[in-house]
């Protein structure tokens, strides 16, 4: 089990209830973001040791649990508890 984090850019100011519903309805949406390499490499330049699968980034075997993946529009952070 675990915690699931979305982390998403709002369309305006400030976060709504229809920006995360959009984000969390996308969630098996691949649309193609020319940025995703970027966060991608943004986040194992922060983090080396996270270990790339595709657009998911996985910390190591011996390490807390923590799953990050990456979508068009959000990435996703599972935590366990």
């Amino acid at each position: 089990m675990s915690y699931d984090l979305y982390c998403y850019k709002p369309k305006l100011d400030h976060p709504s209830v229809e920006d995360a519903e959009n984000a969390i309805e996308y969630d098996e949406i691949n649309i193609p973001n020319p940025d995703l390499e970027n966060i991608i490499n943004a986040l194992l330049i922060v983090n080396p040791l996270l270990e790339r699968n595709n657009n998911e980034l996985n910390s190591p075997e011996g390490d807390v649990a923590i799953q990050i993946e990456i979508f068009s529009n959000h990435v996703a952070i599972g935590i366990p508890y």
